[in-house]
């Protein structure tokens, strides 16, 4: 049996469930699925609580080990299949192959609010792409000019604006600080800021209303709301990511 390469198509890559398929031949389809998830490693087995297909129980776990995501908390996007001859419409399997896993950034909010906090957050251009509240975090994928050799700080801050507004959405800043870094490659990456570090997130929120430095507008703005994808406000918006291989 001849195998065909893989090719991965992210379909909304972040928060849209997305189906992929891949064929060993032409008569026999395999069918792969994308999530984010939060990894559980407390007990016996690991496991991933996804965003989109419930809890997952790899039978592969050194996957998880080998990428160094083996914390109870670290976030993760995964590629998987399930096991055995269960299908997305077998939910009681939660059995499942993992073919990708790609390490997410996780990090708490910053409150600037708070008496010594030091404005330490840069305001530098980025590109929200996609966005997506799960149970647990606020998910935002964005892209920006830098190079490997710096790491970037990309921070969710909250400051005196911080408030409901009349719509129920939270008001809130997506700063991004290069660190000097020069402006050489086109860059993507997809961040998880847990929702118990923002304490004004309560029952009357129904989301987030984000603003940051677009660099063709300094106060653009994103909005994302419960169960819905982030929808682009500003005036001139960057185009949401359709594709993308791992």
């Amino acid at each position: 049996m001849k195998r065909k390469k893989y090719f991965y198509h992210l379909i909304g890559i972040l928060f849209c469930c997305t189906l992929f398929s891949a064929c060993l031949n032409d008569n026999e389809p395999e069918i792969v699925y994308s999530t984010l998830g939060t990894v559980n490693a407390d007990g016996k087995d690991i496991k991933i609580e996804s965003d989109s297909y419930g809890l997952l129980i790899p039978i592969n776990p050194g996957f998880i080990t080998s990428t160094q995501t083996d914390s109870t908390g670290q976030r993760v996007l995964t590629v998987f299949q399930y096991a055995g001859s269960a299908t997305e419409n077998e939910s009681n399997s939660t059995s499942v192959e993992l073919i990708r896993v790609n390490k997410v950034l996780t990090k708490k909010a910053d409150d600037l609010r708070q008496a010594g906090s030091a404005d330490i957050y840069g305001n530098d251009p980025i590109q929200i792409t996609a966005s997506s509240l799960s149970s647990k975090h606020l998910n935002i994928q964005y892209e920006y000019y830098g190079s490997t050799n710096i790491s970037h700080r990309i921070s969710l801050v909250l400051n005196a604006d911080t408030q409901l507004d009349e719509n129920g959405l939270l008001q809130v800043e997506f700063r991004h600080n290069n660190e000097g870094d020069t402006y050489t490659e086109h860059l993507w990456g997809i961040v998880s800021y847990t929702l118990e570090s923002i304490p004004d997130y309560n029952t009357q929120c129904k989301g987030f209303k984000i603003i940051y430095n677009s660099g063709a507008n300094k106060r653009a703005e994103w909005v994302v709301k419960s169960n819905s994808q982030g929808t682009q406000t500003e005036e001139n918006p960057s185009q949401t990511i359709e594709s993308c291989c791992f």
